[in-house]
């Protein structure tokens, strides 16, 4: 088997510029619809879900010289959560989750706003502008809605900061080194109007200090800002007077966040430290108490833009992230334990590169830009590329297409032979027709005007082509499917006088069944997949729904409720034995058999205990009784190996063997495995054998601990990634011979290779890898603190 290890693929993910919890930290139990959003200099916002080790549920797209500046969650009437954000513009965007496009976009008309904040009774929000104005917006009417309120005492510095005291005033950090406190209580004589002033101190340098944080400790009645000179105050939210000052950081204090009963402060910023401070009793008082500088930790190579925090029964959380693009999750609780976790890069909730198996292509596509590579299959290539002292690179970048649109991309699909490719985006699809030159080794890149020109109000969250890549099968904003031929369309002109519609067939899912979610998001199609035979058509949806279309010679359809999963599914994939993959976020693994009738003879030998596994997984009111789980999934879906199931890094795809039909691949962020669907997986006791461990970082169901023993494993190839070394980036292909081929090996798995972007295989079934690493990004220069270096 030939091993295709790359990291010339340049994607890279933007800087993090805002961080925010959907939920205010609570005494009781975890939400069940807390989620994080995290906003991107490119303007998109992707929405993480904590639990089960953290994943990514959906990425809100942005657009060209778009940047998310701030993030903000509310409530409404306890029934929905609205999230709003802000992103260098005077307009305050409120967010369709479901669609995943703005709802409403509301113009300020007071200047360009820096901040975003929320009351905590949810129906007002302050904004902080750049022409010294805080204006309130009325939110009390519901997702949608936006009123203008009033603009408070306007002053002549940009209001860089802002949050609320309650319902009665608003504190707001500012550019000329001062904090404003505006009243918002209910009386007329002096609402809107400057109740205090209080000043930070003067920056050595010539400029004024920068106020770029405002945290309100409301059961401390207490003021903490954040400058540009790097100290933390503590001010008297009563007496507006100073209670306490720390030169803690050595650069801009970026932001703040604190616990739940406000007794320990989180600062951040441009030299990079997070830096704790906790509330202890004064010694020389009985009654008072004060902040102390406890300690500081290092997690991020650049400057920390954003902090934000959670707490709950059982579950403490403190996230940053910043200019080196990754979140970090750390706990308050155990701060000064070191136990944090950062998520890679490289996960992502659609995987932005795709490959064509039988023209080995690479496609890679970020923001407004599709890139193609193609890598050669010569020996002599291979052999030079490794040996030459100026090796002959056996890969190539043939066609780059910076497209013209103000939209992020989407989606992108190519067709199975390689000749078409579909860019889509939530307002549109364009379709280009690929022609590559052997002797030139160029592509040709020609965009289908006509075809185009019909697609131009048709928008898509996910596009792939039929297997025969006659028609393009869609999944728009609303989570309708729809199939377009395109094949009758490619040799119209725009010229032509016909001006028909385009040939589509709609296919309906069933209802979504009472969802306890607040989220608009949780009944979206997660992903879908399309049978080799163009007849079956498979699609999971975020609550864990998995359905099925059949499709017949004529055109029409059947649609089957195949399984409701207790927990959202990460990938799925037709397999080539006329089966169905399914592994959940929890990384367990299910096969279904997607045949109308099953073989009774086969399927009626399965004893008790499978029995029970297929009911516990399946819904009994499925309107298909007789698609089941496999004979391999009734034995072994719950019995798979701890190496897999203790895994933080959710699957990211599965691709089935080319050679070995019953052997499946599966793939995350740092890790890659396949299973031998004709083997069982057979346990053995091993002492070493480890629970999955609870660090508090994550929310895990109760009385999930896994207690299954790792399988016995064969030998299997452990030179298939020690044997792959890089140098300079280049594309390494190294050949390793599967010698237990037929053994049936059950489980293979491996950790050797880190920030992984893509996994599959060519038509020769040779493997590809594609890795990412953080150390390969570009950077811009990072804060320097003595004696550490990243």
């Amino acid at each position: 088997m030939n091993i295709h290890r790359s990291r010339f693929v340049d994607f890279t993910p933007h800087t993090i510029t805002r961080l925010a919890f959907s939920h205010p930290s609570t005494k009781g139990s975890t939400p069940s619809d807390l989620r994080l959003a995290v906003g991107r200099n490119n303007g998109d916002i992707e929405i993480w879900n904590p639990r089960f080790g953290w994943f990514q549920e959906q990425i809100l797209k942005g657009g060209k010289g778009r940047t998310i500046e701030g993030l903000a969650w509310s409530f409404w009437s306890n029934t929905s959560l609205r999230l709003f954000s802000i992103g260098g513009s005077s307009v305050i965007t409120e967010w369709d989750l479901k669609t995943g496009m703005p709802l409403k976009n509301y113009d300020c008309n007071s200047g360009i706003i820096w901040f975003i904040s929320v009351n905590k009774t949810n129906d007002k929000i302050a904004v902080g502008c750049d022409n010294g104005s805080v204006v309130l917006v009325d939110i009390s009417g519901g997702p949608g809605v936006m009123e203008h309120d009033m603009v408070l005492q306007r002053q002549n510095s940009r209001v860089l900061s802002v949050d609320f005291n309650g319902d009665s005033q608003v504190v707001g950090g500012c550019a000329d080194g001062k904090i404003r406190v505006w009243d918002i209580s209910g009386d007329t004589n002096t609402r809107g109007r400057l109740v205090a002033s209080m000043k930070v101190d003067k920056s050595t340098k010539r400029e004024s200090t920068l106020v770029w944080s405002v945290l309100v400790l409301d059961k401390q009645n207490q003021i903490i800002s954040g400058d540009s000179t790097g100290s933390l105050k503590i001010w008297d939210l009563k007496y507006f007077t100073l209670l306490q000052s720390f030169d803690s950081h050595k650069a801009d204090i970026l932001s703040l966040t604190c616990d739940l009963d406000q007794e320990k402060i989180f600062s951040a910023g441009v030299d990079r430290k997070i830096i704790n401070f906790n509330l202890i009793a004064n010694p020389n008082s009985n009654n008072k108490k004060q902040w102390v500088n406890s300690l500081s930790k290092l997690y991020h190579s650049n400057d920390i833009r954003s902090l934000t925090s959670f707490e709950s029964k059982g579950l403490s959380l403190l996230v940053s992230g910043g200019v080196d693009r990754q979140i970090a999750i750390n706990s308050i609780k155990f701060f000064n334990a070191n136990i944090y976790r950062k998520l890679p890069i490289t996960t992502q909730y659609q995987n932005n590169l795709i490959r064509n198996s039988q023209n080995r292509l690479i496609i890679m596509w970020q923001d407004q830009t599709v890139k193609i590579w193609k890598l050669f299959n010569d020996a002599d290539i291979m052999v030079e590329t490794l040996t030459s002292e100026q090796p002959k690179k056996n890969y190539k970048l043939v066609s780059k297409l910076a497209l013209s649109e103000e939209e992020n991309i989407s989606d992108v699909a190519v067709s199975s032979k390689g000749d078409y490719l579909a860019v889509a985006y939530l307002s549109n699809i364009k379709i280009f027709k690929l022609n590559y030159d052997e002797s030139q080794q160029t592509m040709k890149v020609f965009k289908l005007k006509y075809l185009s020109s019909k697609l131009e109000n048709v928008g898509a969250r996910i596009v792939t082509f039929s297997s025969d890549g006659s028609s393009l099968v869609i999944v728009d904003s609303e989570n309708d499917i729809m199939k377009i031929n395109i094949v009758d369309y490619e040799q119209n002109s725009q010229e032509d006088e016909d001006e028909g519609s385009l040939d589509t067939v709609m296919y309906e899912l069933p209802d979504i069944v009472d969802m306890d979610s607040k989220l608009g998001h949780a009944g979206n199609i997660k992903d879908f997949k399309i049978s080799d035979d163009d007849k079956v058509i498979a699609v999971s949806r975020h609550y864990g729904a998995l359905d099925l279309i059949f499709i017949d010679d004529n055109g029409g359809s059947d649609v089957v409720e195949l399984a409701r999963l207790s927990t959202s599914i990460s990938a799925i994939e037709f397999t080539k034995r006329n089966t169905l993959i399914a592994i959940t976020v929890e990384n367990k693994i299910y096969e279904f058999n997607i045949r109308r009738q099953m073989e009774i003879d086969e399927d009626n030998d399965e004893d008790d205990d499978a029995k029970n596994t297929s009911q516990s997984v399946l819904d009994t009111n499925a309107s298909n009784s007789n698609l089941l789980l496999t004979n391999w999934s009734k034995k072994n879906s719950e019995n798979l190996p701890n190496q897999l199931l203790n895994l933080k890094n959710k699957c990211v795809g599965i691709f089935p063997d080319l050679k070995d039909t019953s052997r499946i691949w599966f793939w995350g962020a740092d890790w890659i495995c396949f299973i031998n669907l004709n083997a069982n997986l057979q346990n053995k006791k091993n002492r070493s054998s480890l629970k999955r461990k609870h660090d508090g970082l994550s929310i895990y169901q109760e009385g999930n601990d896994l207690e299954n023993e790792e399988v016995t494993l064969e030998n299997f190839s452990n030179t298939m990634s020690e044997s792959s070394k890089l140098e300079n980036n280049q594309l390494v292909v190294t050949n390793n011979t599967d010698t237990n081929e037929n053994k049936s090996v059950p489980f293979w798995f491996t950790n050797k290779y880190n920030s992984i972007l893509f996994t599959g295989n060519f038509e020769t079934n040779d493997l590809l890898v594609v890795e990412r690493p953080v150390s390969s990004l570009a950077s811009s220069k990072a804060f320097k603190t003595n004696h550490i270096a990243f």
